[in-house]
């Protein structure tokens, strides 16, 4: 049986109440199209008759809902909201005093603390350093009347600076240099490196430059302006000087060992004896007198660093050489060197060492490196004796002489000036 409305059709009050219910409806029966603007407001929805369960996700978004429609009121939280509060995620209202308060503050690795209107200046952690990077204009200034580094456990200083006063530097918490009113201080010592040579000027804007520098194996000095080499002390020992030698003293002596073993009295003229000396008897020609060590103006033959007799020389005194490889390289900021055959025992070439060839002094196979340490140079060994041979030279009178001798003056009573030659 059809059934046909007209006018208002069904209206509200001819239904009994819950007459039309979700179970009268099929799906989608009533959507917007059936309802008029308004006609389903707060008046006509029972408490919690909207709730998750009612609507799909989504379903509401920024176009269902009017300016200011969801404000402070409709939030539920606790605590008082202002303009200097702020909404936690526990739904309570916070205020914000500094910032890190009493926990500090959490970066992760690559996020960045940004200073100054076009971010100048950057602090952050890349994951394996820290960096403090300035990465604007002008330049990164640190202040204060003193500043120092420690090491991460701050258990160790690496250096100081003091207003108006010096800056310090360390090595392993022991202080190695400071600069002074003077200039600087160094303790124990420099050592120079470099890939080709090294050197240090000596200037004086009144004075000519010298430099001190190395050249291959040795050391020389030069006036830089003119680019005149002076001296030179070879790896050999050898020093060569280009000018001439001025000294206090005024004789030539060399070093002889006695025929007993003893220290023969300064001031006595001594005789040889199978290449050693004694005492002069009366009526033979001395070669000299004994003098008094550090006071003859050259000394021969004193060999104060180690045994004569360590290299081998040939019959007519020059030195006898060998090549062999040497390695050179830097490890933890050290430069490293030695001979391949006289590399400390645990110690290897690390890969990209430099190799080269040098000459260097034949080995005596007689020397005995375990004697090394208790060398005696020849000046404090008793039976080694400066002998005077040419020069004017202090004699105690009634000393036998040579006939070329020329007295000079009385000294003393007991004492005579001589011109040995």
């Amino acid at each position: 049986m059809a059934i046909t409305l007209s006018g208002d059709g069904i209206a509200r009050a001819n239904l009994a109440a819950d007459v039309i219910d979700s179970t009268k409806l099929a799906d989608d029966a009533v959507n917007s199209e059936h309802l008029a603007d308004g006609s389903i407001d707060a008046v006509h929805l029972s408490a919690n008759s909207i709730d998750s369960d009612a609507y799909v996700d989504a379903s509401i978004d920024n176009a269902h809902l009017a300016d200011d429609a969801v404000g402070v009121a409709e939030l539920s939280a606790t605590g008082t909201a202002s303009n200097s509060t702020y909404l936690r995620g526990d739904n309570t209202w916070a205020t914000v005093t500094s910032v890190g308060g009493g926990t500090g503050v959490d970066f992760n690795d690559n996020v960045k603390a940004r200073f100054g209107t076009g971010n100048d200046l950057e602090i952050y952690h890349d994951g394996s350093h820290t960096r403090i990077a300035d990465v604007g204009t002008g330049n990164l200034l640190l202040s204060s009347g003193q500043v120092a580094m420690q090491n991460q456990a701050q258990t160790e200083t690496m250096f100081r600076a003091y207003e108006d006063g010096g800056v310090l530097l360390y090595y392993n918490n022991d202080k190695k240099f400071e600069t002074n009113s003077t200039g600087v201080a160094v303790q124990t010592g420099i050592k120079m490196e470099g890939g080709s040579a090294t050197y240090i000027d000596f200037e004086d804007v009144n004075t000519v430059t010298m430099q001190n520098f190395t050249n291959s194996n040795d050391l020389r000095w030069k006036e830089r302006s003119g680019n005149n080499h002076r001296m030179e002390l070879s790896d050999s020992g050898t020093l060569t000087i280009d000018g001439s030698f001025s000294t206090s003293g005024v004789d030539y002596a060399e070093f002889f060992e006695s025929t007993d073993g003893n220290a023969i009295a300064v001031g006595s003229s001594v005789v040889l004896e199978n290449g050693k000396v004694k005492l002069c008897p009366e009526g033979e020609i001395p070669i000299g007198v004994v003098r008094p060590n550090n006071s003859s103006s050259t000394v021969g033959g004193e060999h104060i660093f180690r045994w004569q007799g360590k290299y081998r020389r040939d019959d007519y005194g020059d030195w006898l050489t060998e090549t062999a490889n040497f390695y050179a390289w830097k490890a933890d900021g050290v430069h490293q060197q030695y001979f391949e055959d006289e590399m400390p025992e645990g110690v290897t070439p690390p890969e990209g060492a430099q190799l080269s060839v040098k000459t260097r002094h034949l080995l005596n196979p007689e020397y005995d490196a375990a004697q090394e340490e208790n060398y005696k140079a020849r000046k404090d060994r008793p039976e080694w004796n400066v002998i005077g041979l040419l020069g004017q030279i202090q004699i105690t009178k009634g000393q036998p002489t040579a006939t070329a001798w020329i007295k000079m003056r009385d000294i003393s009573e007991t004492v005579e000036m001589w011109f040995v030659k």
